[in-house]
């Protein structure tokens, strides 16, 4: 598709452009995570930004599938008013080998960046309460 004021694709659709010079600002679509019997998965083909708003209290696995080589993924997390703890799969690495641990206030707000060099795990760094 050429010309007009915009470009779109879906996940299905394949494009391949050897330089890309972009004008203007690139959007993805947000998509939104969701606890399920105190696992949350994120599909990495679907997005590269994700909300979560944590269950209250308990405990949820975040559990990353179709990780993409190149990948680039935020995610941001609403903390309930009753605390819940988010742990990570195993394909997920944090600096120095400790994982994140994020913010126990009601309604607070941590994000979290992933990056996948090889398409199997994910390097991840957290940024605790935003307000």
């Amino acid at each position: 598709v050429l010309g007009g004021n915009g470009l779109s694709s879906t996940k299905t659709d394949e494009v391949v452009v050897p330089h890309l010079t972009i004008s203007g600002s690139a959007v993805g679509e947000v998509g939104v995570l969701s606890d399920s019997g105190g696992t949350t998965t994120m599909d990495c083909s679907t997005s590269n930004f994700f909300t979560l708003a944590m269950p209250a209290g308990g405990t949820t696995v975040l559990t990353p599938s179709n990780i993409q080589i190149g990948q680039t993924i935020s995610v941001k997390i609403t903390q309930n008013a009753t605390a819940a703890t988010l742990t990570f799969a195993a394909s997920i690495d944090f600096e120095s080998g400790t994982a994140f641990t994020i913010s126990t206030g009601s309604g607070e707000v941590d994000v979290m960046t992933f990056i996948s060099f090889d398409g199997t795990t994910l390097q991840a760094t957290g940024l605790k309460n935003f307000s």
